[in-house]
């Protein structure tokens, strides 16, 4: 049957090893190519371990008290930006974040959605007459929910 073939050897690496590695690579003067291929580790394993841990690759598990997670993912519903760049500009995963939306999402103060309206009675209102103000938004008709929601965001 000629050739055996040998199962494939996987490494695991604790956070010191990468760490060690992350730290020797600049240090050597190779290329990433040859750092690995000296080092014994695949390209991948090096090319992801630098992009999780950038240039400090052990930080605590969590820099985020409980707190603060409330806290961004408060100001984030209030940012008028996608996740992704929220994320980008607070320096935070996306997927951690969205992590924290998930596990905290009935801690969050919500307002279900709702705004104070203040309606001016009028018999009728095709005199151009003031409907509704909505945080400033001035209405002289009437509207639906889902429009009003869109006026709000």
């Amino acid at each position: 049957m000629g050739q055996e073939i040998s199962p494939l050897r996987r490494n695991w690496y604790s956070l010191e090893q990468k760490k060690d590695f992350l730290s020797a690579f600049p240090q050597s003067g190779l290329s990433i190519k040859k750092f690995c291929r000296h080092q014994g580790i695949s390209e991948a394993a090096f090319h992801r371990w630098k992009k999780r841990y950038g240039d400090e690759p052990f930080r605590p598990r969590s820099l985020y008290s409980r707190e603060q997670k409330l806290a961004l993912i408060d100001k984030f519903k209030t940012a008028h930006t996608s996740v992704k760049e929220y994320c980008k500009r607070k320096g935070i995963e996306e997927k951690v974040f969205r992590k924290w939306q998930s596990r905290y999402k009935d801690s969050v103060k919500t307002n279900a959605g709702f705004a104070r309206l203040q309606i001016r009675t009028a018999a009728t209102n095709s005199a151009g007459q003031l409907f509704a103000e909505v945080k400033g938004i001035k209405l002289y008709q009437a509207v639906s929910a889902s429009y009003l929601k869109e006026l709000l965001k």
